[in-house]
């Protein structure tokens, strides 16, 4: 399945400093594994970012058709089109691309997965509002259609289980350190790095990816730092890098949670 998150970051040296964290597990499963799969997903706009939990059949056809839709359109490439407004056209082009299935076997009339098991979370600095948004998005089985939910400082989406779980976890360790939702510092990371390691949930797992939106609408992906043989090896998307690579990414230690240049 996937456990991926969303959350806005309160940084402890400066309170008056926020930033938007994206991370998630690594996994891709669907009657076999792999541990190299990208599930968060830079946008041509520069001030968002999106990440996806579920059935890959559904999710990178619409991650792609979205990506495409924001590059050749200007104003939103250049983020002159307010995030809440292509936020509106991302779920037109999901239910575009959606009802767009066709050729069902015979005795169906309608996509094989009649609730397709995706869900997506997008999010990133809004200038007209001077403040961080984010999204979640699913199908709604009632009307057909993609529909978004927001209000939470943080959302994690993924296997139902492994969701209620990462929430109650993530409440509980605030409150462990006198802190609230709107005082989040790396809390629903930690909750997710711990639940990878565990190996509870066979779909959930690999290694953490991560990134980041600023405040002045720009993004950043750092390469993950995870012990291979005894050596903290750099890892992209859950790949480690093979040796003759470089990487421009900054680096990110999910141990100390140290970012670094």
């Amino acid at each position: 399945m996937t456990l991926a998150v969303a959350f806005i970051r309160r940084l402890p040296e400066r309170e008056d400093r926020s930033e938007l964290v994206f991370a998630s597990d690594s996994r891709l499963s669907g009657g076999q594994q792999m541990d190299h799969g990208a599930k968060i997903f830079e946008l041509p706009r520069s001030d968002a970012l999106l990440a996806f939990a579920g059935d890959t059949t559904y999710a990178y056809p619409l991650a792609a058709h979205l990506l495409t839709s924001i590059r050749i359109y200007p104003r939103s490439a250049d983020r002159r089109y307010p995030l809440a407004r292509a936020r509106g056209h991302m779920l037109r082009v999901f239910d575009q691309v959606y009802h767009a299935i066709h050729g069902f076997p015979v005795g169906h009339n309608q996509p094989l997965a009649a609730q397709p098991v995706v869900q997506f979370l997008f999010g990133g600095f809004a200038w007209h509002e001077a403040d961080f948004r984010i999204w979640y998005i699913d199908l709604d089985q009632a009307t057909g259609r993609f529909a978004f939910r927001n209000g939470r400082s943080f959302w994690f989406i993924g296997d139902p289980v492994a969701v209620v779980g990462a929430v109650q976890q993530t409440h509980q360790l605030l409150a462990s350190r006198g802190r609230t939702p709107d005082g989040i510092d790396m809390e629903p990371f930690e909750v997710l790095r711990e639940i990878i390691r565990s190996a509870a949930f066979p779909a959930i797992g690999g290694v953490p990816q991560i990134a980041k939106v600023y405040r002045h609408m720009n993004t950043q992906f750092f390469a993950t730092l995870w012990d291979v043989a005894g050596v903290p090896t750099p890892h992209v998307f859950g790949r480690p890098l093979l040796g003759p690579e470089s990487c421009s990414w900054p680096r990110f230690d999910p141990d100390t949670l140290h970012f670094t240049a």
